[in-house]
């Protein structure tokens, strides 16, 4: 594992989901994580899942010697982070890209050595609430990338263009539904008629 080549004291991971907002984010367990991670003045740290930046802001916060390298493969939440790097000048390193590549990305950033990972797993209630067709609450194109400028394939071409068999594995080896075989059928006969382009005709 890429952990293995880091010299890296601690490494938190919260498994839940929070709201990843840079206008309303409030990080979940806040005082806990700060607790676990036992910052230290002088050291760096690494946010593998930036979001909203507010786990990153509160380790800037801790101490004004503390640095802070943050990832997100979200480009629109790395540009808007911007204006948190100037807020703590010197101190926070943005990288785009996704931590499953973590290694490649900070050996071509040339970091060699971190303090502690914090790594906050789960879906991000403000994506799912802003990017196009990941909630059926609001009518969206069907898209469903999280990250755009990483991803070609949308949800419309998948579902309009794929095989019923291709459909039929997707729909049970990601989302391990039982009645694959009746929606996959149901979604084959609507697209013949037109296509399926929004969340609502779903």
């Amino acid at each position: 594992m890429w952990l293995q080549h880091l010299p890296i004291k601690k490494v938190l991971y919260l498994q839940f989901n929070g709201d990843n907002s840079m206008t309303y984010h409030v990080p979940v367990l806040l005082k806990e994580t700060l607790e676990m991670l036992h910052l230290e003045p002088n050291k760096t740290y690494l946010d593998v899942t930036f979001g909203g930046g507010g786990h990153t802001r509160a380790i800037l916060e801790s101490n004004p010697t503390i640095k802070v390298i943050a990832l997100d493969w979200d480009k629109e939440v790395i540009e808007r982070g911007e204006d948190l790097q100037n807020e703590f000048p010197n101190r926070l390193t943005l990288i785009w890209g996704s931590f499953a590549h973590l290694y490649k990305l900070l050996k071509k950033h040339k970091v060699t050595q971190v303090d502690g990972i914090l790594a906050d797993f789960g879906t991000s209630q403000h994506q799912i609430h802003t990017k196009d067709g990941l909630s059926f609450s609001n009518d969206t194109p069907l898209d469903m990338r999280m990250s755009q400028a990483h991803h070609r394939v949308t949800a419309y071409q998948i579902v309009n263009f794929a095989t019923p068999e291709e459909l039929r594995k997707i729909f049970w080896t990601y989302g391990e539904e039982k009645n694959t075989k009746e929606i996959v059928q149901a979604i084959v006969q609507e697209r013949k008629k037109k296509k399926i382009k929004k969340t609502a005709m779903l």
